[in-house]
């Protein structure tokens, strides 16, 4: 169920997967992440078939409900998330290597692919280094 406050872009390209964090390609047009290391702006709300077709986006940090995203794995309850390759969000990620956080997760993940939802914020740029 979409709520009102979306904003619609256009897909890039088809996109099969629904609540993925999204890129900007152009001013109008969104395809979702693919690297955990890409600046997302919002969460993919909406299949789209084919390039061009609209889909429905929340803007991260910028409306006033929870947000449902896709996780790369387990999550726990009340921890900030962040980026994950594949547009899906993580816990605080080990591996070396730049990322974002882009809310708190008020939902337990046990696995891979399960959706929750995230009270969302403006995505803030951390670097995770290898230990010496």
């Amino acid at each position: 169920m979409l709520r009102e406050s979306h904003t619609t872009y256009f897909a890039k390209g088809s996109i099969a997967e629904v609540n993925l964090l999204g890129q900007h390609d152009s001013a109008t047009v969104v395809k979702p992440c693919t690297l955990a290391s890409a600046l997302p702006f919002c969460t993919i709300a909406s299949n789209a078939s084919a390039a061009g077709e609209s889909v429905p986006c929340y803007l991260l940090g910028q409306v006033p409900h929870p947000i449902p995203m896709k996780t790369a794995g387990a999550v726990t309850v009340g921890t900030m998330v962040y980026t994950a390759a594949s547009g899906r969000i993580q816990s605080l990620p080990s591996a070396a290597g730049t990322y974002y956080m882009v809310g708190i997760a008020l939902e337990t993940a046990s696995a891979s692919g399960d959706t929750i939802l995230v009270s969302s914020c403006i995505p803030q740029k951390i670097v995770v280094e290898q230990p010496i």
